[in-house]
């Protein structure tokens, strides 16, 4: 058994007995909600349908991104310092802070789940059949499986409860908006990324009726 990615980030290809799936990482709604849980839900598959699989050579990129990284988070600072986007200064800004991040956040769900669900959908044929993982040693696979999933899902949610916490403790500045809503982002795409258990799992399939 083989699972690759391809070039859209949404579908993974699934080479099992002698047969090639191409999972939408993106089938189940449950995972819109619980990205991290992703293996743990029924996944739909199309029966022979194919992508270009992703490259795993990436052409080699100058020092171009990083020196424009660096100047960018220069000039962020320097206009920071200068009181750029410093919200304490008006009344009830962290009120104003909570709207606008409730705000930002329903349109980051939306970019995710509509327009970037709807772009990367293409018509995969009429074989469908749904691929779900079994753990082969029981509750004791998923423990150790799961243990991975909660450390990386911890580790998310502390970064974003850290970056609210820092607004409203010691940098109440607009620009923390900006980070916030990366790693939202990484959260809700995570399912498309995450992998599944390395051993001790079967793969059952069936189809859809």
């Amino acid at each position: 058994m083989e699972i690759t990615k391809t070039e859209n980030k949404r579908y993974k290809q699934l080479t099992y007995n002698g047969k090639s799936y191409l999972l939408d990482m993106d089938s189940n709604k449950l995972t819109w909600f619980f990205p991290f849980l992703v293996w743990f839900f029924p996944i739909k598959g199309y029966q022979d349908a194919t992508l270009p699989l992703e490259k795993t050579e990436k052409p080699k990129k100058g020092g171009g991104l990083i020196l424009l990284s660096s100047v960018l988070s220069g000039i962020m600072i320097r206009m920071t310092n200068r009181g750029f986007g410093d919200l304490s200064v008006y009344e009830n800004y962290q009120q104003f802070f909570l709207l606008l991040l409730s705000s930002l956040t329903g349109a980051v769900f939306l970019v995710r789940y509509i327009y970037r669900y709807k772009k990367s959908q293409i018509p995969l044929g009429e074989k469908i059949f749904y691929i779900k993982i079994r753990f082969e040693k029981g509750i004791i696979g998923k423990v150790i499986y799961g243990y991975k999933l909660l450390v990386l899902t911890f580790l998310s949610y502390v970064i974003l409860v850290f970056l609210i916490y820092t607004f409203f403790d010691s940098y109440p500045n607009i620009i923390v908006v900006f980070p916030i809503l990366l790693v939202e982002y990484f959260i809700l795409i995570i399912n498309t990324t995450i992998l599944p258990p390395e051993k001790d799992y079967a793969i059952e399939i069936s189809q859809k009726k």
